[in-house]
Protein backbone atom coordinates (compact mmCIF):
# COMPACT_ATOMS: atom_id res chain seq x y z
CA UNK A 1 0.00 0.00 0.00
CA UNK A 2 3.02 2.44 0.84
CA UNK A 3 4.49 1.68 -2.46
CA UNK A 4 0.98 2.69 -4.14
CA UNK A 5 0.94 5.65 -2.26
CA UNK A 6 4.18 6.57 -2.97
CA UNK A 7 3.88 6.06 -7.10
CA UNK A 8 0.35 8.39 -6.92
CA UNK A 9 2.61 10.52 -4.74
CA UNK A 10 5.50 11.13 -7.58
CA UNK A 11 2.66 11.23 -10.51
CA UNK A 12 0.71 13.81 -8.86
CA UNK A 13 3.90 16.26 -7.67
CA UNK A 14 5.24 15.60 -11.63
CA UNK A 15 2.26 16.99 -13.01
CA UNK A 16 1.61 19.18 -10.56
CA UNK A 17 4.57 21.01 -11.02
CA UNK A 18 3.84 20.86 -14.90
CA UNK A 19 0.72 22.58 -14.39
CA UNK A 20 2.05 25.40 -12.53
CA UNK A 21 4.59 25.74 -14.67
CA UNK A 22 2.34 25.94 -17.82
CA UNK A 23 0.91 28.48 -15.36
CA UNK A 24 3.67 30.49 -14.28
CA UNK A 25 4.55 30.87 -17.95
CA UNK A 26 1.10 31.68 -19.50
CA UNK A 27 1.23 34.85 -16.78
CA UNK A 28 4.59 35.65 -17.61
CA UNK A 29 3.37 35.98 -21.33
CA UNK A 30 0.68 37.39 -20.68
CA UNK A 31 2.12 40.58 -18.74
CA UNK A 32 5.26 40.99 -21.43
CA UNK A 33 2.29 41.10 -23.64
CA UNK A 34 0.93 43.73 -21.74
CA UNK A 35 3.78 46.16 -21.42
CA UNK A 36 4.54 45.51 -24.98
CA UNK A 37 7.49 43.56 -24.61
CA UNK A 38 6.89 39.75 -25.43
CA UNK A 39 10.71 38.95 -25.31
CA UNK A 40 10.94 39.77 -21.31
CA UNK A 41 8.90 36.42 -20.94
CA UNK A 42 11.30 34.23 -20.71
CA UNK A 43 13.65 36.87 -17.94
CA UNK A 44 10.20 36.96 -16.06
CA UNK A 45 10.21 33.67 -15.35
CA UNK A 46 13.76 33.19 -14.74
CA UNK A 47 13.50 35.95 -12.44
CA UNK A 48 10.93 34.60 -10.70
CA UNK A 49 13.15 31.07 -10.24
CA UNK A 50 15.96 33.04 -9.30
CA UNK A 51 13.69 34.33 -6.34
CA UNK A 52 12.57 31.06 -5.45
CA UNK A 53 16.27 29.36 -5.78
CA UNK A 54 17.38 32.21 -3.55
CA UNK A 55 14.71 32.42 -0.74
CA UNK A 56 15.64 28.83 0.09
CA UNK A 57 12.57 27.44 -0.90
CA UNK A 58 13.44 24.85 -2.69
CA UNK A 59 13.94 21.71 0.34
CA UNK A 60 10.56 20.66 -1.30
CA UNK A 61 10.40 18.23 -3.87
CA UNK A 62 7.50 19.61 -5.63
CA UNK A 63 9.57 23.43 -5.73
CA UNK A 64 12.46 21.60 -7.32
CA UNK A 65 10.58 20.35 -10.00
CA UNK A 66 9.02 23.45 -10.34
CA UNK A 67 12.40 25.06 -10.97
CA UNK A 68 13.62 23.06 -13.21
CA UNK A 69 10.27 22.75 -16.12
CA UNK A 70 10.63 26.43 -14.99
CA UNK A 71 14.25 26.51 -16.80
CA UNK A 72 12.64 24.22 -19.67
CA UNK A 73 9.32 26.98 -19.83
CA UNK A 74 11.98 30.38 -19.91
CA UNK A 75 13.59 28.46 -22.96
CA UNK A 76 10.37 27.59 -24.57
CA UNK A 77 9.52 31.08 -24.17
CA UNK A 78 12.54 32.48 -24.87
CA UNK A 79 13.24 30.65 -28.42
CA UNK A 80 8.86 31.26 -29.30
CA UNK A 81 9.38 34.74 -29.02
CA UNK A 82 12.40 34.75 -30.61
CA UNK A 83 10.79 33.28 -34.00
CA UNK A 84 8.04 36.02 -33.46
CA UNK A 85 10.59 38.61 -33.83
CA UNK A 86 12.66 36.79 -36.95
CA UNK A 87 9.46 36.03 -38.44
CA UNK A 88 8.08 39.96 -38.24
CA UNK A 89 11.81 41.22 -39.32
CA UNK A 90 11.64 39.19 -42.54
CA UNK A 91 7.76 40.61 -43.37
CA UNK A 92 9.32 44.19 -43.13
CA UNK A 93 12.32 43.67 -45.03
CA UNK A 94 10.46 41.71 -47.58
CA UNK A 95 8.11 45.25 -48.20
CA UNK A 96 4.78 42.75 -47.25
Amino acid sequence: MFVIAGMVEAIGAVFGSLLAVALMCCLASGVANRLHHSNWAAFLVLGLLAIVSLSGLTHSGFVRLCAAYGLFGALFLWLTSRNKNLGSETLERDGK
